[in-house]
């Protein structure tokens, strides 16, 4: 019987039927291989190999179009210079296109999520010598730019196709050192190449806020049940402990230096990763080694009367973080953001804004203030109460200017032996009329108070 799998390298992959492969060649070529008029509609991620199975790729040159093996729902990576797994409907009797399944899974010094450079070999030791005691003390203080050397030998016939393979692979995808994620055995991880992953599995993390203080894997079994979690994370080891060791190989492409493990590179990580949405379903110790952050506990702004708990406020947790977000409704939605209340009381709150454009903030209690400040003691003033009040002192101001006019007149005919007060009746007259002026602009009829008279009342912000 046959061989039921198959190796190949990947010469060329096709991501679009509406233009040039990858390797810039035209759709037409690869069509010309095929004998079936139908089997010349090319499906998208169509690859293009050269079998190298027992030495086979040295003596037989020619390119197998491989169909995904997987249908569109699920379509997995594939880069030009990658060995792949593909294989024939009939091993025995291979017609005109083979299926490709995934690419190889390689030993751990060259299996690379970002891309396997799967003709390697070494040409120095898989480990890292440790330096004697002597030469880390006579040695200069900074290690210089390690280059990852290896030997290469191109599988197929052409000894500079290996090469050339990956050089047409540098302009469709972008070579970039990931981390490596260590996963439990129950977990579902989808990676993609460029440090891209979603795990499905249980709580994990690092309750550490400060990277250099992880030390240990957040790869724990030690969990509750019922600590289902999602983490969906782009960006992981930014820099600390979870990142890992970079160097270049021949090609100048920087990658992961694989002699040096670490149990806690990839590990997924808040004040290091770049963007991360995590979902737990059961939340409770805050020290616990597969605590996710202390970003499950935190209580800022700082305010009277509250203070940072120090244990976890348990129960299911949504966290999202990243340099910026944004929440953005189409123009005719709205966006609800609600507290719930407590059944029998008034502790709910919501942020609202509804289709037309008016937002409502619901709360039993608003506190505005600076984001440490310890402050926001005094209430703010409340606009009827306001406009009642310089009514009245208006008023009173009005009363009292009619009576000093009056005294002013009298004192002025006969009460004042020396004469009339200078000016007394102008003064009091011209009080009397600004306090008119001034009563008429507070007048506390409803919305009735221009913006333009004091700036008392705001013509788009409501309250009590």
């Amino acid at each position: 019987m046959a061989t039921v799998f198959l190796k190949g390298m990947v010469i060329d992959v096709i991501t679009s039927v509406a233009g040039p492969t990858v390797n810039n060649k035209s759709l037409e070529y690869y069509k010309g291989l095929l004998t079936s008029e139908t089997l010349k509609s090319i499906p998208r991620n169509t690859a293009i190999v050269k079998t190298i199975s027992a030495g086979a790729g040295k003596t037989h040159g020619g390119e197998v179009v491989c169909y995904p093996f997987f249908s569109s729902h699920f379509c997995m990576p594939l880069k030009p210079g990658e060995y792949v797994w593909f294989s024939y409907e009939n091993p025995d009797d291979p017609g005109p296109i083979a299926y490709w399944f995934s690419r190889l899974s390689e030993t751990n010094h060259v299996e690379d999520v970002n891309f396997s450079f799967s003709a390697r070999s070494f040409k120095q030791p898989p480990k890292k010598a440790e330096k004697r005691t002597s030469d880390k003390f006579d040695g200069p203080s900074v290690e210089p730019d390690e280059i990852q050397t290896y030997s290469w030998g191109s599988p197929t016939s052409d000894p500079q196709e290996l090469g050339q393979t990956i050089e047409f692979a540098r302009k469709i995808h972008r070579f970039e050192p990931v981390p490596r994620y260590s996963k439990r055995p129950g977990d579902l991880v989808i990676q993609g190449s460029n440090n891209s992953l979603i795990m499905l599995g249980e709580e994990r993390g690092h309750y550490a806020p400060n990277p250099a203080n992880v030390i240990a894997s957040s790869n724990k079994n030690d969990i509750p049940v019922g600590s289902s979690a999602i983490d969906i994370v782009v960006g992981r080891g930014k820099f600390g402990a979870t990142q890992a060791k970079q160097i270049k190989n021949e090609f100048g492409i920087p990658e992961n230096d694989k002699r040096v493990d670490s149990v806690t590179e990839g590990d997924a990580h808040f004040p290091t990763d770049a963007a991360r949405l995590y979902l737990t379903a059961n939340s409770s110790e805050v020290n616990a080694s597969y605590h996710p952050d202390s970003l499950l506990s935190i209580n800022l702004p700082s305010a009277a009367g509250r203070s940072v708990p120090t244990t976890n406020e348990a129960g299911s947790f949504s966290i999202l973080k990243s340099d910026n977000l944004r929440i953005v409704s189409r123009k005719t939605g709205s966006i609800r953001v609600i507290k719930e209340p407590t059944p029998g009381k008034a502790d709910g709150a919501g942020l609202i804004m509804h289709p037309d454009g008016e937002m409502r903030l619901a709360a039993n209690k608003f506190v505005i203030a600076s984001y440490n400040s310890a402050g926001a003691t005094e209430p703010y003033v409340k606009y009827t109460v306001l406009v009642d009040f310089l009514n009245s002192v208006m008023t009173d101001i009005n009363t009292f200017c009619t009576s000093l006019t009056t005294a002013a007149g009298s004192l002025a005919a006969s009460a004042n032996p020396a004469g009339p007060v200078p000016g007394a009746q102008a003064a009091g007259a011209t009080i009397g009329a600004a306090a008119a002026t001034l009563q008429a602009a507070v007048v506390a009829k409803s919305g009735q108070l221009k913006t333009a008279a004091l700036g008392l009342g705001s013509t788009v912000i409501y309250g009590e």
